[in-house]
């Protein structure tokens, strides 16, 4: 079944270009506060870019959305900038099988759609 964010995965990064500065700040922000060999769970990551930020820093960052077409774009910008630390799962943020621990750092950013 075909979600919203299936049919817009296309369009999302022209989107986020629109306010590029912003959007460029808030992932330089989050991959600041991510400490150095940090293992990162990014849920609802989209296209990746605050996923792609982390792994500039972290050991791992396993970038998780619910949308297979989201996940591939990621793919490919993680592959573009030569990223080799960072991999790709279809997750639903609301349930989430991963043990207490497991990751030093999770980022949910910009899930909130009302």
């Amino acid at each position: 079944m075909s979600t919203f964010w299936d049919r817009v995965a296309w369009l999302y990064d022209l989107v986020e270009r629109s306010n590029r500065a912003v959007n460029a700040a808030a992932a330089a922000r989050v991959a600041g506060l991510v400490p150095k060999g940090a293992r990162v769970l990014a849920c609802a990551a989209g296209t990746g870019e605050f996923s792609l930020a982390a792994a500039e820093r972290a050991e791992t960052v396993l970038c998780t959305d619910l949308s297979l077409p989201m996940l591939d774009r990621a793919r490919k910008k993680a592959k573009k900038r030569g990223l080799t630390n960072i991999s790709f799962t279809q997750r639903d943020i609301t349930a989430l099988p991963d043990p207490d621990g497991s990751f030093d750092v999770v980022i949910a950013a910009n899930i909130l759609h009302l």
